[in-house]
């Protein structure tokens, strides 16, 4: 069945409300459109979420403190539920009650991440998702950010509810194909961010399929550090955090692809805890980057290129987004939320494609 065809049932949505913050909404804003969808076609939504890593019960995490806002913005009134107040000994008064709530209401459930068992695996874990296919008729998944983990309520479920993507989810899979599939070259990717252990297997991988691949952000003291060791350069790193238990790989890289891969050549210092460590581009390094990139071909993006919560070192990510929304006739997606949480609003409408996913994009994008 498509999502269009959902018709008079009650729906569970599984979506991202991971926010950062309460005032960050575009989490919330990018699941709106299959949640009115639904409710057009005379459907009762009923809201599942994450938010966060909590151990257990935590107020800062409970999605209580976002009802107001989804009321605000789908202009609906939002019954919040604590399904695990039903869940050990009253699941039948949970599902009457849900059946009295008017379809024209949302249901928002509490955090999934509450329940010890949500990220369990296997017989804890289809437990947990025969209570919640209870409350439902049809599934609906609408988190793609997390559609690189197996857990209860994105994964486990669909083994005892019919289910679809959302709007939003089959968005996502449309535009990272596009880029995957594309023929069209230059292809390019960036990596910026901080956790060299998650995204050197991506490097390792988009390595053969690209033209050029841009290292920077934390990513990049590793490389540079195994690049002095080798060559003999000095691009001064200072204080800046190296991971030795990856240079070894990121020498192997080098060795092989020196044609393909592009590394600052100058850094921003600041003072951190005492240490001069690296924490943004150089201005070297922008017009490097400026020159490596060519018009006319596709570029995928992932990860800050410095530690952009700290002014002025958010300067080295802006810069570099005006560069290229200046090429001419390029397509350019963005992966991963703080990549775009520091670009102005004005340079964000000029890209093709910005996903609401971090880790399930890159893994989607190497598949």
């Amino acid at each position: 069945m498509q999502l269009g065809e959902i018709k008079n049932m009650t729906v569970l949505v599984r979506v991202n409300y991971d926010l950062p913050n309460t005032e960050e909404i575009s989490r919330i804003q990018d699941s709106l459109e299959t949640v009115r969808l639904l409710q057009r076609n005379n459907n009762k939504v009923i809201i599942a979420s994450h938010w966060g890593r909590p151990k257990g019960f935590s107020n800062e995490c409970s999605l209580q403190r976002i009802a107001q806002k989804i009321a605000q913005l789908t202009n609906k009134k939002v019954r919040f539920i604590n399904q695990f107040d039903y869940f050990e000994n009253s699941l039948d008064k949970l599902i009457s009650g849900i059946r009295a709530i008017d379809p024209d209401e949302l249901i928002l459930l509490e955090n999934a991440r509450f329940h010890k068992d949500e990220r369990s695996k296997k017989d804890k874990a289809f437990e947990l998702a025969k209570k919640y296919s209870q409350l439902a008729d049809y599934f609906v998944d609408e988190a793609f950010a997390v559609s690189h983990r197996k857990e209860v309520t994105n994964y486990y479920i669909k083994d005892y509810l019919e289910h679809c993507n959302g709007l939003s989810f089959q968005n996502e899979l449309k535009y990272l194909d596009e880029f995957k599939n594309s023929k069209t070259h230059p292809k390019y990717v960036v990596m910026g961010g901080a956790k060299l252990e998650t995204k050197l297997p991506i490097i390792e991988k988009v390595l053969p399929k690209m033209d050029k691949v841009f290292i920077c952000g934390v990513l990049c003291y590793t490389f540079l550090q195994a690049q002095n060791e080798m060559l003999g350069q000095n691009v001064d790193i200072k204080d800046s955090p190296v991971d030795t238990e990856f240079l070894g790989r990121a020498k192997t890289l080098l060795s092989k692809y020196s044609d393909k891969i592009v590394l600052p050549i100058d850094l921003v210092f600041g003072d951190l805890n005492g240490s001069q460590v690296g924490l943004d581009l150089g201005h070297q390094s922008l017009e490097l980057f400026s020159k490596e990139i060519c018009s006319g071909g596709q570029i995928f993006w992932n990860g800050p290129l410095g530690q952009y919560e700290v002014k002025p070192y958010e300067q080295g990510t802006v810069k570099f987004a005006e560069m290229l929304v200046g090429l001419k006739n390029t397509k350019i997606y963005i992966g991963g939320g703080d990549t775009v949480s520091v670009i102005p609003k004005e340079i964000q409408e000029k890209f093709d494609f910005i996903s609401m996913g971090g880790g399930a994009t890159l893994n989607y994008l190497v598949s």
